[in-house]
């Protein structure tokens, strides 16, 4: 409850609205305070006020409205600045001085809150005297253009430009140029091309999904690309011929021959994503010898909308089949002759929520009728071809605990005829299945359950094992499991025994395991015979190879949603990224591998680099969940200092250019400026967004911040003070920025398509030469343009590959690279910059 008791001398004005403490329901308390005016008579007092005020009058609010309408008449005749103080921070009005009344200097009252109170409280609201008005731009008489300009003649223009999705008007600039508009209607001369992928999709695949092709190559995938891995060059090609999420992967098995031209065994994939918001599920088959090259796919089978996805897919051992477990509620399973792409066969899969299939494994020792098995929540199901139809026997547990079944693999018929299933299980037990009887006999102690993890659908159950595959001509069984480790057992009589190995134990590790504190689960294993190698695909969202028993890092993931990257200031080739699952990831990107890794006990969500050293070394300054800012030494990352000031938590940190001051954006909907040489004490608290924070830019003098909000707001700040600054020519218009990542403004507003409704785009970044601005979307697009940005739906090189909700873009320091942050597809695409 606010109130002033103290007049004002003529010619200011008081005007204080207050929110009711008493009187009637729709009531308005209000004091109005008018130099020769007395107060209007429909506000004269009611009732007397329970709080003791003597100039409070309770009236309708309706009432009240009128009278406010003629105070604020009255304030702009002659020019003041309202300030006001609300739940939501601070709001501020500025009108023109129509009469050039000199001012003396502004009465401003005194803070009567207690000392014990706490000092973040709201203190009273004043009046604020104008800042000098002979430079100030009479914003009521400029021109006004209605969105982004339509062409570059049209950009000839000065005034105000109101545009959506910016809630308050942009400015031209004094001098402005529109000829810099024709290189906003042009596509860039420059161009990303991507480099490298870190990311492995290892948290939600319900089959296998990790392999070696026939060049010993190693192909997975992760979000929507297909990715083929050279281990000598440490390097990687893609297939770019997915819209959306691949969700299953396989390779064919043996030589084919698909139009004319043969193909070796394991050289081509088949892939399949979900439904794309434009189309049905699909599949395609394409060749990994050519990934990246335009003639890769060969064959594409297309199913509708209700299909949804793929959670498993399987090639016939003679390559003429392909098999596919659609995301149905039925979790239908389809056999196609897919060089036709004719469906020859179909049945119920499991009845129930999808993914409840966890793979698809034909018989590699039966190439006469046909037969596989699928498996997945508490199930195993044996399908068989009699020449014309498709038919499906459940697989009974017996004596055993009915339980999910998460990997299968066929063992080779024994010499008796009997033939035998290892199904490995989720509280790490494996399996024997008898094939005749259909009927799982045995058990075997083989890995550890591990924790539980979220499953697809968002329950929790252990992932036990989920990695079998045959080696060495059938004679030995890999297993890995949730433990981390991978087993060896002997299999040459074509059944597996408790402790009956054929090598020593494996246990998984990298580099970073002791920091990481995290156990790497084996959610997918392969083979190769030439290499005498294993391949592994882990919980962690990394592939690693195992060589004579030594694990060698392939590929460095995250394990949860990517929020943020930042590109060192002095050494281009160094970024950082943070995610959910708590980690901190510094990189080398010209070598490809990572640096060093922290693990923080909260997610972070913002993360970036000190313009310059701070003593010895730069700083790193990281933030999230909880509210917590930590400072870390660059090279050892080891905490500095540690600030805890907002309740909600972290989205955005920026240093200034002069490295004096870093800014903290909140969800709270406030920014907090701190200055770096005082030990990263608190120096302003920017209050006057209403919602979270998304971007925060410098001035290139370190004087002035802007910063746009989720509500589409664009405001500017005194850094020093905390101040909104309303002023257009202090607020922004010819302001210089050191750097542009708010996504509103006069130079970017044509990043915006017509449709768009301002969730769309997650970050915007200028490249350091001020000639390219690149943005990430919520389509999974990342988009580069030419900078300024300013005519409408302006185009732009679009490049896919990214799951929904690409949250962050940046270049590197030297404009060589641009990174992105997948979201949800846990990725880092790394882009080198074609100039």
């Amino acid at each position: 409850f606010l109130t002033c008791r103290r007049p004002v001398p003529a010619p200011h004005l008081t005007l204080l609205l207050v929110s009711s403490c008493c009187g009637p329901p729709g009531g308005v308390a209000a004091t109005s305070t008018l130099p020769g005016r007395s107060s209007p008579s429909s506000l004269r007092p009611t009732m007397p006020c329970i709080c003791g005020g003597d100039d409070q009058v309770v009236a309708p609010r309706r009432q009240v409205k009128q009278s406010v309408a003629e105070a604020a008449d009255e304030v702009e005749n002659r020019g003041v600045t309202i300030e006001t103080r609300g739940a939501t921070g601070v709001s501020t009005a500025a009108v023109r001085d129509r009469k050039k009344t000199p001012y003396a200097k502004p009465y401003r009252m005194k803070d009567t809150r207690n000392k014990d109170q706490d000092k973040d409280a709201r203190p009273p609201s004043r009046i604020v005297k104008p800042k000098k008005l002979r430079n100030r731009v009479d914003t009521e008489d400029m021109p006004i253009h209605q969105g982004a300009f339509h062409d570059a003649n049209d950009a000839d223009f000065d005034g105000k430009v109101l545009y959506a999705p910016c809630r308050g008007p942009v400015y031209t600039p004094s001098d402005w140029d529109p000829s810099l508009a024709e290189r906003s209607e042009q596509l860039p001369d420059a161009s990303l091309e991507l480099e490298f992928v870190y990311g492995y999709a290892g948290k939600f695949n319900s089959s296998k999904n990790v392999f070696y092709n026939s060049d010993d190559k190693v192909v997975y995938y992760t979000a929507g690309l297909g990715i083929v891995y050279e281990h000598d060059t440490h390097s990687q090609s893609f297939y770019h011929g997915h819209n959306d999420d691949i969700s299953a992967l396989t390779l064919c098995p043996v030589d084919v021959e698909v139009n004319g031209a043969t193909y070796p065994a394991k050289s081509l994939v088949a892939t399949g994503q979900v439904s794309h918001v434009e189309e049905g599920a699909y599949i395609t088959v394409w060749d990994s010898m050519s990934a990246g090259s335009e003639y890769s796919e060969l064959v594409r089978i297309d199913f509708g909308k209700e299909a949804r996805g793929f959670c498993a897919l399987g090639f016939s051992p003679d390559g003429q089949y392909l098999a596919c477990s659609t995301l149905d509620n039925s979790n239908t399973i389809h056999v196609y002759d897919w060089k036709s792409g004719t469906e020859v066969g179909s049945g119920i899969g499991l009845q129930g929520e999808p993914p409840a299939i966890n793979g698809i494994e034909w018989n590699p020792f039966d190439d006469v009728t046909g037969m596989f098995v699928t498996f997945g929540r508490r199930h195993m199901k044996m399908w068989t071809n009699d020449g014309e139809n498709w038919t499906a026997k459940n697989i009974t547990f017996g004596s055993l605990l009915m339980q999910n079944v998460l990997s299968a693999q066929w063992l080779p018929p024994r010499p008796n005829g009997s033939q035998y299933i290892v199904a490995g299980c989720d509280n790490g037990q494996l399996y024997l299945v008898d094939v005749d009887k259909a009927k799982a006999i045995k058990s075997v102690a083989a890995h550890a359950a591990g924790p539980k993890y979220v499953q697809p659908n968002g329950s929790m159950a252990h992932i036990g094992v989920r990695g079998l595959c045959l080696c060495k001509d059938g004679t030995v069984l890999l297993s890995g499991g949730a433990d981390g480790k991978v087993l060896s057992w002997d299999a040459s009589d074509g059944i597996i025994k408790d402790n009956r190995f054929a090598a020593d134990a494996v246990q998984l590790t990298n580099p970073f395991n002791d920091v990481q504190k995290l156990t790497p689960a084996v959610r997918a294993l392969d083979y190769s015979a030439n290499l005498d190698r294993i391949l592994v695909g882990t919980s962690n969202c990394d592939v690693v190879e195992i060589a004579d028993g030594e694990v060698e890092m392939l590929m460095d993931g995250h394990a949860g949603d990517i929020w943020g990257v930042a590109f060192h200031p002095a050494k281009p080739e160094v970024f950082a990224s943070v995610a959910d699952s708590g980690h901190l990831h510094l990189v080398d990107a010209d070598a490809r591998k990572m640096i060093n890794v922290l693990a923080l006990d909260w997610k972070p969500r913002a993360v970036t680099f000190s313009s310059a050293p701070v003593d010895a070394s730069y700083h790193l300054a990281v933030g999230g969940a909880k509210g917590v800012v930590r400072i870390l030494d660059e090279d050892s990352l080891d905490i500095l200092k540690e600030i805890k000031d907002s309740k909600q938590g972290i989205s955005d940190l920026m240093y200034s250019p002069n490295n004096k001051f870093l800014a903290v954006g909140t969800y709270d909907a406030w920014i907090d400026v701190y200055a770096v040489d005082k030990g990263y004490k608190r120096i302003a608290r920017c209050i006057g967004h209403s919602a979270t924070v998304r971007g925060i830019d410098w001035s290139e003098d370190s004087c002035i911040l802007m910063s746009n909000s989720n509500d589409y707001e664009l405001l500017f700040w005194d850094a020093r003070t905390g101040k909104q600054i309303v002023n257009p020519d202090a607020a922004g218009k010819d302001v210089n920025f050191a750097t542009y990542t708010c996504m509103l403004g006069f130079p970017v507003m044509g990043i915006w398509h017509p449709e768009a409704d301002g969730t769309d785009v997650n970050s915007l970044n200028r490249s350091h030469n001020e000639q390219l601005l690149v943005t990430a979307d919520d389509h999974g697009r990342v988009k580069l343009f030419n900078y300024p940005c300013v005519i409408d739906d302006a185009p732009a090189h679009v490049y896919t590959g990214h799951s929904s909700h690409v949250m962050c873009a940046r270049f590197s320091s030297d404009d060589s690279m641009v990174c992105t942050g997948g979201g949800h597809d846990k990725s880092v695409f790394q882009y080198r910059v074609k100039w």
